[in-house]
């Protein structure tokens, strides 16, 4: 677990859901204090539904929220002094819709394994790129 809550019930809860064919959102993972989120009205009105998972970004304005390239170079190095990076916020497990898919079945039972719904396991599980023996799910998200 990475400290920010959530535990492995969620996330084990909502893989069952997900298997049944059923849309899933949840709420409260990141937030302390324990209770959730109450709604007022259906959630499902405000959501895209058009990817496996929506997410809220930790970032504070329209570059930080979705991510951006940055680059940067060194003229003195000719054709070799240009670098870029992938700038990410945290994904915030306080509110995270799922649609019901194989990936998105195979992402909150990692996330069961791995320890539960913190913010830092969810930004390694949906953005964090594959290698040696690490592999992701291939989700499709939208962080807004």
């Amino acid at each position: 677990a990475d400290g920010a809550g959530g535990g492995v019930t969620a996330p084990l809860a909502a893989a069952a859901l997900l298997r049944a064919g059923m849309r899933v959102v949840l709420s409260g993972g990141g937030g302390g204090g324990g209770g959730g989120v109450w709604f007022g009205a259906d959630p499902f009105g405000g959501l895209y539904g058009d990817v496996d998972v929506e997410v809220l970004s930790e970032g504070w304005d329209e570059v930080t929220a979705g991510g951006h390239i940055h680059g940067t170079g060194d003229e003195a190095m000719g054709w070799s002094g240009y670098s870029e990076t992938l700038r990410i916020s945290y994904a915030s497990p306080a509110l995270l819709s799922l649609q019901p898919s194989r990936q998105a079945v195979a992402l909150v039972e990692r996330l069961a394994a791995g320890g539960g719904l913190g913010a830092a396991s969810l930004t390694e599980q949906l953005f964090g790129p594959s290698h040696d023996w690490v592999l992701r799910g291939g989700v499709q998200v939208r962080a807004t």
